[in-house]
């Protein structure tokens, strides 16, 4: 029975790997076995052709792009060691506070203007536009962190001032909930969700200082 050249493991991984190459370049992981896998296909075919079947030419543009990404990442990866150890993360910290600063309409309504700085080709890029919504929703709500959250990106946001809305769903004591929405042209384009608390209402168990139990 004939071996398949099967891309499909390889264009999976590439494309999760893409998608991660926003955690500082950690798409590698995933890139990297892409691009191994397809060339010792390739190689293998290559020197035993007569127990491989498919396509050869599909498997090498696979190759090719989990190559790419690849490079993609480790660019990306060596770009934040540089940043991190030659302690540029400050500047670059304080570069994207101002990015999310908002401008208050009213109680629960804000604007915004998106710096080119996080943009994608000529759009917002989709991480920035949730900070942006987690700033407005920690600065309506009374809590100041998001420990549960979801985000839909329904539209393209396009480079200019978009409209910020946000609902109260629940307040309490210990936690505080909401919907974020951002709009242009009367057009809703992302909307976020959040359930909202403080570190210092966060109880765990603790009980790890206790001596061990004797059997």
């Amino acid at each position: 029975m004939k071996k398949q050249l099967n891309t499909t493991l390889t264009y999976a991984l590439s494309i999760i790997g893409l998608l991660c190459c926003c955690f500082g370049g950690l798409g590698f992981l995933l890139s990297g076995p892409a691009f191994l896998i397809a060339h010792n296909k390739l190689k293998d075919a290559t020197q035993n052709p007569d127990d491989y079947e498919g396509n050869f030419k599909a498997m090498n543009t696979a190759k090719t792009i989990a190559l790419i990404i690849l490079i993609i990442n480790v660019l990306y990866l060596v770009y934040n060691l540089y940043i991190y150890f030659s302690g540029g993360y400050e500047d670059v910290f304080q570069q994207f506070q101002e990015a999310i600063e908002l401008t208050k309409v009213s109680d629960t309504s804000y604007k915004i203007t998106p710096s080119e700085n996080f943009f994608v080709g000529s759009t917002p890029h989709g991480g920035y536009l949730m900070a942006i919504m987690h700033k407005a929703l920690t600065s309506t709500l009374p809590h100041s962190c998001a420990i549960s959250s979801s985000i839909q990106y329904l539209d393209r946001t396009e480079p200019r001032e978009i409209d910020i809305e946000v609902e109260v769903i629940r307040l309490s004591k210990g936690s505080s909930a909401g919907k974020v929405t951002i709009s242009q042209d009367n057009t809703i384009k992302c909307i976020y969700t959040g359930l909202c608390s403080d570190f210092e209402h966060m109880k765990g168990y603790n009980g790890l200082a206790l001596s061990l139990i004797h059997i």
